[in-house]
């Protein structure tokens, strides 16, 4: 009794591309492989345009080609397959030829070589190079997604050997690192990527008897110059208690940590601006009283002429420094909305209030100028070109070599060039050295000792000017000093227009009704004794003043304050604008900060004579009230 073998498993034809110039020699290889068991589906060619043709299609699993063939050979063929698809297999089948042809048609990368005279090896032959050439595509398309992974993941494997003590890395880690093909590197190639104080965190971490390696924020310098933040994680082993191999990976992480590095300082300037205008309010109220009152006290002491020499010249020093404070808030307020992502300014008071801030810590270490034209304002919000600004004159002064403060200098010009406002900030310190002077913008990259600086501050300000419209760029002489220009574009701004605003007329004769809200009693007191001669009401409160509207009581002026508890100045406004139109046209709003972009923006859509700003003197509260007077 015969055993029967188990059928063959079905499968597609196999697609063989026939390279002959006889059709009777390809039908005879042909019904050779058929006899055999193979399904075939031939293609037969005897060009060699025809050959790459066929080949860059790729509708073939397989080429039987002639050694010899009129105006060509198989090693012809082979360059073509080489070139265009290296891993579909080629078998010749020719008559005899010498072994060293042979040889080099091996070498060349033909799968296999078979005489015509002895076919029946050829079905054994195309059947084992179907299967490897299977292979082979997996193992190319399985290498071919890892490089790609490591491309979008920006990710490299890379190993260590103690004998010989070689670092291999992938292709992967070559092109993260920017570095060339070929031969694995020794560790000095290695440390001298690394930054200064990272071979000893390596050295740190394998210490003992660690069976793995997981360091992140190693700083690093590639093949092409570039500075990096990278994460290396290995496995460690060991033998004798010594490392015989590390093998890991390298992720590039610069991108992640500089964005994570832009957010936290988006976030520190978010609150900063916050906690500028909320410094900025708070002290202008109480700044609003001494102002205020003091020329009213100086006044009466001159009138008094008390028998204290000292009283009068000590009230005019207090009204100066009350002037003083009052000149820090407004320049702290340049801060004050560092989220505005839309704006312009005047580029001379943004500059003036940058310089006047810096100076007091700076004033110390170098002399600092600045010349900008007044009324060139750019497309840009203040608190941008102020940290632009702050970060390069800080970096400025302290580039400056140590040697007294009048020989540093720091300078900012101002100028307008076409459609672009051109800030130059130049100083006579040490400057920045030819090798360094193309990374001095890459993120984290620094020459600061560590604990003085983070890298971003540069990278920082080139992402604030871009994103800006501007361009920044930088100039320097080794011990001649540097020169940082930034071009901003020009704000497309109108004219102000020259018809005034028509106020309607106020009561006759030169008292005036006016009410006060503001939830500061300082504020309401002062406002009093300023207006001892007008029919004054004074509240605390926007629910209180529209109370007093709803009884029907008439004013000439209504002043009212910005930022309240309860309903605020912009509240107010909204529903005296809804409900009592003509008390609405004489109302004027007190601010002493917008501690919120929405009361920011109810502030630039009221026109400017119906806004007070605090601290205000009495001769700008009495100028408010001169527009309402009838004449």
């Amino acid at each position: 009794m015969s055993e029967a073998y188990p059928p063959r498993p079905v499968r597609s034809p196999t697609r063989i591309l026939f390279v002959e110039d006889s059709p009777d020699d390809s039908a005879l290889v042909l019904r050779q492989l058929e006899r055999d068991g193979l399904g075939v589906v031939p293609c037969r060619v005897d060009t060699l345009a025809d050959v790459e043709r066929e080949v860059e299609e790729g509708a073939h699993d397989l080429v039987v080609t002639d050694f010899r063939l009129p105006g060509f050979t198989a090693l012809d063929v082979l360059e073509i397959v080489a070139s265009r698809d290296p891993d579909l297999p080629v078998i010749v089948v020719s008559g005899t030829v010498g072994e060293e042809v042979a040889t080099e048609l091996m070498r060349r990368g033909a799968r296999d070589f078979v005489l015509k005279n002895a076919l029946t090896r050829l079905a054994a032959a195309v059947e084992r190079e179907l299967g490897e050439s299977q292979v082979r595509r997996s193992e190319r398309r399985s290498a071919q997604v890892l490089l790609q992974t490591q491309a979008i993941t920006r990710t490299g494997g890379w190993e260590w050997r103690r004998r010989p003590s070689e670092l291999f890395c992938t292709e992967g880690a070559q092109r993260l690192l920017d570095a060339p093909d070929g031969q694995p590197w020794s560790v000095d190639v290695l440390r001298e990527r690394l930054a200064p104080g990272q071979l000893e965190r390596f050295i740190g971490a394998l210490a003992g008897e660690a069976d793995s390696l997981d360091l992140s924020d190693v700083r690093v310098t590639s093949f092409g110059g570039r500075d990096l933040l990278v994460r290396v994680i290995a496995r460690v082993e060991r033998r004798g208690g010594r490392i015989q191999r590390l093998t890991g990976i390298v992720h590039d992480e610069t991108e992640r940590r500089q964005l994570e590095a832009s957010v936290r300082q988006s976030d520190r300037l978010v609150a900063m601006g916050t906690i500028a205008a909320g410094v900025a309010h708070e002290i202008n109220n109480p700044l609003t009283h001494l102002v205020a009152s003091l020329p009213m006290v100086l006044e009466a002491a001159h009138r008094w002429a008390p028998p204290d020499p000292d009283l009068v010249p000590s009230l005019v020093e207090c009204v100066a420094a009350t002037q003083r404070i009052a000149a820090v808030v407004r320049d702290l307020k340049v801060f004050s909305q560092a989220e505005e992502t839309a704006g312009q300014c005047d580029l001379a008071e943004v500059v003036g209030s940058v310089i006047a801030l810096l100076g007091v810590d700076l004033k110390h270490a170098a002399a600092i100028q600045h010349d900008v034209r007044p009324g060139l304002v750019v497309g840009v919000p203040a608190a941008r070109v102020a940290q632009v600004l702050t970060n390069l004159v800080i970096n400025a002064v302290q580039a400056m070599p140590r040697r007294r403060a009048a020989a540093n200098r720091v300078a900012v010009a101002g100028r307008e060039e076409g459609d672009r406002a051109v800030v130059r900030v130049t100083d006579n310190g040490a400057g920045i050295p030819e090798e360094v002077l193309p990374r001095i913008f890459a993120p984290f990259f620094t020459t600061k000792p560590p604990g003085v600086g983070t890298g971003l501050g540069l990278s920082v300000c080139r992402d604030l000017v871009e994103r800006a419209g501007g361009t920044i760029e930088v100039e320097s002489r080794l011990g001649e000093g540097t020169a940082f220009t930034v071009r901003w574009p020009l704000a497309v701004t109108s004219p102000p227009s020259s018809v005034p605003v028509r106020l309607p007329p106020a009561a006759q004769g030169s008292t005036l009704r006016v009410l006060v809200i503001d939830d500061e009693p300082m504020l309401r007191s002062v406002t009093r004794r300023l207006l001892r001669r007008h029919d004054v009401t004074a509240v605390p409160g926007a629910a209180e003043g529209l109370a007093l509207l709803e009884e029907g009581r008439d004013f000439d002026v209504l002043l009212c304050d910005l930022m309240m508890p309860g309903m605020s100045g912009a509240d107010f406004h909204h529903q005296v604008e809804a409900r009592f139109p003509r008390a609405h046209d004489r109302l004027v709003v007190m601010s002493g900060g917008a501690v919120t972009r929405e009361a920011e923006q109810f502030l630039e859509a009221l026109p400017p004579e119906r806004v007070l700003f605090k601290p205000f003197t009495s001769e700008q509260l009495h100028a408010v009230l001169a527009r309402f007077t009838p004449t």
